[in-house]
């Protein structure tokens, strides 16, 4: 119910009064979980980077092509959108809660070798071009930026048909536009 109200309204605009009164409880027996709003922040945090982590290792095939790339990225963005309010408000919130902000920076490296590394395994698979480092560097920046931005994009367009199915279109377009990002071979 807090992940529903987080996305609807954003996290500056819910407080755990209003979460309690959605989930039929007292503050009080909301408050013995969570003392306070950041600490519902955080628990959901770490439980949506233990979700898309999670998807990552098991979405990974042996046989990965540019097809398989696409929705590996659709399912990670299916992932993010569940989480939305987190990626739209990112700025503030990495500003709120400093063990958030010292995780994301981690992750945010971390997803950024990642780019690299799926680079070179494309590159030794002979799906992409050869590009020099600095190109695969450039590329994999702007995958990471496209990949944390397309939500708040979508926020600015508000005259998008919001239902999950025009949502499942919108992800398969943007997946797509990511995967473009690298210098694929046609075949």
């Amino acid at each position: 119910e807090a992940l529903e109200q987080f996305n609807e309204h954003g996290f500056l605009s819910v407080s755990l009064r209003s979460i309690a009164i959605s989930c039929n409880m007292t503050v009080g027996n909301l408050n013995y979980h969570f003392k306070q709003r950041e600490d519902l922040l955080r628990s959901l945090y770490f439980e949506m980077v233990a979700d898309v982590d999670q998807r990552l290792e098991a979405d990974i095939p042996k046989d990965l092509d540019r097809k398989a790339l696409e929705h590996i990225i659709q399912n990670t963005m299916q992932r993010t959108y569940t989480y939305r309010f987190f990626w739209t408000d990112l700025y503030r919130l990495l500003q709120i809660d400093s063990d958030i902000a010292a995780h994301f920076q981690k992750v945010h490296l971390t997803r950024l070798q990642g780019n690299l590394d799926l680079q070179k395994l494309l590159e030794q698979k002979g799906l992409v071009h050869s590009i020099s480092s600095q190109k695969q560097d450039w590329t994999a920046h702007r995958m990471l930026d496209y990949s944390n931005s397309w939500l708040y994009l979508l926020q600015m367009e508000p005259q998008l048909d919001k239902k999950p199915d025009a949502i499942e279109k919108i992800i398969r377009q943007k997946a797509r536009n990511l995967a473009d990002f690298l210098p694929w071979k046609e075949h």
